[in-house]
């Protein structure tokens, strides 16, 4: 960019002050000051000049001043308009750390320029070592409670009269993060701009937290006018959470704060609860209340009532984050805010000043909400959070059960005679694969991966498998590699080099998984409670986890897992399990219309049945003259084989190699090749599909998936990976939400029955005998009805029960007029 006589001031003294004396970087060449418009309202405020810097002698005019430069241009920010420097004139080295010395010895001349700006209102700060320097906090990119001297990116800094400071990561680190984050860098810069307009305000006035019960009223009455406010409750910060909520016990609410606008918190104290919940319960005028989590904190206050909460209308900020950005890891209030409230960041304050942190926490998750309510809109995302996930929540009218809640609280029956038994047999087993690991590697501890990977690398001569690790230093990621020992290294191990040895310890990591999980049974309940939070799930499946029971594997050293999941009543219940046949490679055969695959599933062939064969050489059907369905499977056939003969299929359609099959299965190069040829031939629609989406993400940066959701794929081919299995994934998901889920939580209690869990493509029920058949004709009818944003297309499933989750057989069924009819 050149220079403007008229509103650009760009200083290239190469001489260095006096006050340079002593800095560690005195005797470096090159000087590097900022440059900008003298009457500039925002300054932008870099780390130190790099290589491309010193050699044009002007700040930003390298790769992270490109980076700067296209979210100027996307973000409608004028750099010319601003005043852009750093806290560092000197050169530092990419990956140096920056000294604290020369941060110090240059604030005297990063003074002088921004004192020299009379109208500046917002200073943007890029990268923790510039933030630290004029703030002496931490900058994080996630939310931190418990350090004081923290703050959260995006989060506005009060920084002297009438000035704030918007923090926001480096560019470099988004490129480093290949530019997975940038979004994250064009709001802050946004942000700052309307602060530098003088459009942003976070001086606001601490609310009423001492307020009487007309004041309470008038304050309802308010909000039920507007007919939308914001609440949010507190509970004891050392309380589990989980624990008290299993089994019905509620946790105690210390306050509730409610908000009629962006400025006002009104706080409730336990004694003036009673004159809100009339508003919660009048269906006549029913108010959108804006909360964080909704199903916590409306589980919590509906332990309070005597009815349901029939006026509540639930807008859930988290689940509307998670639509928005689903590849976003860390979804909280705090990270809420940073994007869509100009309050400043509170997490930190919940020891210090808990008042404050709840009144900034009501009001924000008002104000943050109906923005993200509005980017929602504008980008047509907002009835995919209201209409899918939403329901999944809470359900307030008291006519159904609590959807996820009542999972969590009720849990899953088990057997303790079967956990015992379990426990015992994985104990011995332990024991005697101890014995044998003792005997041959004395010296080596089985769970140190250090010294696993000396062990492999070292004795048995393998080669060294290296993982990239993330880390932060001095506020940037820094990413290395490292040697590891993890899961998919011993896999290759053993069954790349066929090494027995890292077999061993597979299974005991297994078995010793499987053990600490069983420790977590409650015996006072005989119950596991499981934890579900749709807005973790990237690619949209609602899964148990917490502990993670849907990696039980069902079989193990002959003990089957999965009889330890029992019915509520032994006597007068049972198990029902629903299962969708061959789900991502329906969706996937739809999506890029495979003839073959097409004809292949129409027909009812078990379309994984033929990869086992040329796996394991020996055919998968029990009898080659029965239905070619998964249950007809021989009594050889392991769940472990079956997937392995998934990995296959499923790895093509994702357009992973042949490789995929030697690393994973063991298979010869020469099978793997022909296996993956002969199935593209077969398929070649596929391949024109990934083409398809392969400029589809280069064209949009995002891709949609049949449901509405979307996400985003902003380094384009560097996530191929991932956004060829999100049109499998998450459309299964969504296809899981609106078939069963949905269904099963509306209407499930009708029949006396209940989710007990979902797990990958099935879902789990405690059924009343007496009504199981009606139950399985109702999943078959949902399950398998038409499916709307398929044109009509029909994924077939199967309804088994039994007395546990693992002995579950299937309901003798006919098909009539393209419905099943359990019989």
């Amino acid at each position: 960019m050149e220079a403007s006589t008229n509103t650009i001031t760009v200083q290239r003294t190469i001489s260095k002050p006096v006050s340079c004396l002593g800095c560690p970087y005195y005797n470096r060449p090159g000087l590097v000051w900022g440059e900008g418009n003298p009457s500039a309202s925002l300054a932008i405020v870099g780390i130190a000049p790099a290589d491309e810097e010193i050699r044009k002698g002007r700040v930003f005019a390298g790769g992270s001043g490109r980076i700067l430069d296209n979210s100027c241009l996307r973000t409608g920010v004028s750099r010319g308009g601003a005043y852009i420097t750093n806290i560092v004139k000197c050169h530092v080295p990419s990956g140096e750390t920056l000294h604290w010395k020369a941060v110090k010895q240059c604030s005297t001349l990063l003074w002088q320029e921004l004192n020299s700006l009379p109208n500046l209102k917002a200073i943007l700060t890029l990268g923790e070592p510039t933030f630290h320097a004029f703030s002496g906090k931490k900058l994080t990119t996630v939310t931190n409670r418990k350090k004081p001297d923290s703050w959260l990116r995006g989060c506005p800094y009060p920084f002297g009269a009438g000035k704030v400071i918007i923090p926001t990561q480096h560019p470099a680190y988004h490129a480093r993060t290949g530019f997975t984050t940038a979004y994250q860098f064009d709001l802050d810069l946004a942000k700052a701009q309307r602060f530098a307009n003088g459009q942003g305000r976070i001086s606001r006035q601490l609310s009423n937290y001492t307020p009487t019960d007309m004041d309470v009223r008038d304050a309802l009455t308010q909000i039920r006018e507007y007919g939308r406010g914001g609440l949010d409750i507190e509970t004891p910060e050392d309380a589990d959470e989980d624990e008290l909520a299993a089994g019905g016990r509620p946790l105690p609410i210390e306050l509730i704060g409610v908000s009629p606008d962006v400025d006002t918190t009104i706080g409730l104290r336990p004694p003036q609860y009673h004159l809100l919940l009339p508003f919660l319960q009048d269906h006549t005028h029913p108010i959108r209340w804006y909360t964080f989590n909704a199903g916590f904190d409306f589980y919590h206050i509906g332990k309070l009532c005597t009815g349901p909460l029939s006026g509540v209308v639930v807008r859930d900020v988290m689940l509307h984050l998670n639509v928005w950005r689903s590849d976003l890891i860390k979804k909280d209030l705090g990270i809420a805010l940073s994007f869509f409230s100009d309050l400043p960041y509170t997490k930190n304050l919940m020891r210090i000043d808990p008042v404050r942190y709840n009144w900034a926490d009501t009001c924000g998750v008002l104000e943050a909400g109906l923005n993200l309510e509005a980017v929602l809109e504008l980008q047509g995302l907002l009835q995919v959070s209201l209409l899918q996930d939403h329901p999944l929540i809470y359900d307030l009218t008291g006519q159904h059960p609590d959807g996820l809640n009542k999972l969590r609280e009720l849990g899953v029956r088990t057997d303790l005679r079967e956990v015992f038994r379990f426990l015992k047999i994985s104990q011995e087993t332990l024991g005697r694969y101890q014995q044998v690991w003792n005997t041959h590697f004395p010296s080596i501890d089985w769970t140190s991966p250090q010294q696993l990977s000396g062990l492999f690398t070292q004795v048995f001569k393998l080669p060294v498998i290296m993982r990239q690790r993330v880390k932060k230093k001095e506020g940037l990621v820094v990413r290395t590699k490292t040697p590891t020992c993890d899961v998919d290294a011993l896999e290759e191990y053993r069954d790349k080099y066929q090494n027995k040895t890292a077999g061993l310890v597979l299974a005991m990591r297994t078995i010793k998984h499987l053990g600490d999980f069983a420790g977590i049974i409650r015996p006072d309940t005989n119950r596991i409670h499981t934890g579900y939070a749709i807005h973790r799930q990237i690619q949209r499946r609602i899964q148990a986890f917490d502990p993670n029971i849907q990696t039980l594997p069902e079989e193990l050293a002959g003990f089957q897992t999965r009889r330890m999941v029992v019915p509520d009543n032994l006597e007068e219940d049972e198990i029902l399990t629903i299962d969708a046949s061959q789900i991502e490679l329906r969706i996937y055969a739809w999506l890029s219309n495979a003839q073959n695959l097409l004809r292949a599933m129409e027909s009812g062939e078990y379309i994984y049945a033929a990869m086992y064969r040329q796996i394991f050489h020996r055919p998968y059907y029990s009898d080659p003259d029965g239905p070619k369905t998964k249950s007809n499977r021989a009594s050889y056939v392991t769940p472990q084989e079956i997937l392995a003969a998934k990995s296959g299929p499923l790895g093509f359609i994702y357009d992973r190699g042949a490789q995929s099959l030697v690393d994973k299965l063991g298979m010869s190069p020469q099978l793997a090749y022909q296996v993956h040829a002969e199935f593209h031939r077969q398929n070649p629609e596929i391949r024109t599909f990934h083409t398809k989406v392969d400029t589809d993400v280069a064209k949009k940066g995002y891709q949609d998936n049949l449901w509405g959701a979307r996400r985003y794929f902003p380094t384009g081919r560097g996530q191929r990976t991932e956004y060829l299995s999100f049109h499998g994934q998450s459309n299964g998901g969504d296809f899981l939400r609106a078939q069963y889920l949905i269904p099963a939580f509306k209407h499930l209690a009708d029949f006396g029955a209940r989710v007990l869990l979902t797990v990958h493509d099935s879902m789990a029920i405690n059924s009343p005998k007496r009504n199981s058949r009606a139950i399985a004709q109702f999943l078959y009818d949902h399950a398998e009805a038409p499916i709307p944003q398929m044109n009509g297309f029909v994924i077939p499933c199967e309804v088994k029960h039994g007395p546990n989750w693992a002995d579950c057989k299937a309901f003798e069924t006919r098909k009539e007029g393209g419905r099943t009819i359990v019989l």
